[in-house]
């Protein structure tokens, strides 16, 4: 199957694949076209790669619960699993510019996806703000 695809969408433990012989390398040499997502807690690499990943902690560590709440009290999950919501939708934009690219290259690409990172992109202007004058926003609601 793998010969004939488009696109293979790996939701699984980062080196999982690998270590069944079914790695982005390995694939890639079966069909040099293939365009693979890669979806995960934190990343192919990094410090975090093997740590269990899930939306609630993306959102954790991308900043979301700490701006969802109240002041001095436990944070408040946002009432939709925002954090796989957003990483699906960041995949599908990789997916579809890599297929444009593949109409030039004739070559696939590994998209890499980290729930964390899709979250952390959505918080606005809080690094700018810290950056620039040292503000930490509070939690301001749900």
């Amino acid at each position: 199957m793998i010969a004939e695809a488009d696109v293979l969408v790996e939701n699984i433990r980062p080196g999982t694949l690998g270590e069944w012989g079914l790695g982005w390398e390995a694939l890639a040499d079966i069909n040099p076209r293939l365009i693979m997502l890669r979806i995960s807690g934190y990343g192919q690499d990094g410090p975090y790669r093997d740590f269990p990943g899930f939306g609630v902690i993306g959102e954790a560590m991308g900043g979301l619960r700490h701006l969802s709440g109240y002041l001095g009290q436990p944070p408040v999950r946002v009432g939709i699993s925002i954090g796989d919501s957003l990483s699906s939708l960041y995949g599908v934009i990789g997916v579809l510019l890599a297929l444009q690219e593949r109409q030039r290259s004739e070559k696939g690409q590994m998209i890499d996806v980290a729930l964390y990172e899709s979250v952390f992109g959505m918080m606005e202007s809080l690094i700018p703000e810290y950056d620039a004058f040292g503000y930490i926003r509070e939690p301001a609601g749900s």
